[in-house]
């Protein structure tokens, strides 16, 4: 088990898959409860040139809604 801030976790089943997704397509969405780390993950495995959005950001949020290909293209 991995620990996070002295809380022991299970090991992430997706973690190498969306490593390799990550990898080869422009854009990854990855979706799942709230509050148990889905953001704290991407955010750790996107590197480079790459881009981190959140929805939980609502300016985000707002412009996904409006004009998705916007917000990923540009």
């Amino acid at each position: 088990m991995n620990s996070i801030h002295g809380v022991k976790t299970l090991p992430r089943r997706v973690v190498n898959v969306l490593a390799a997704r990550l990898r080869v397509v422009p854009a990854v969405v990855l979706t799942g409860a709230r509050q148990i780390a889905n953001s704290t993950l991407v955010e750790k495995l996107v590197q480079g040139e790459r881009r981190y959005r959140t929805l939980d950001d609502f300016d985000v949020l707002d412009a996904a809604r409006r004009d998705p290909e916007a917000l990923l293209g540009g």
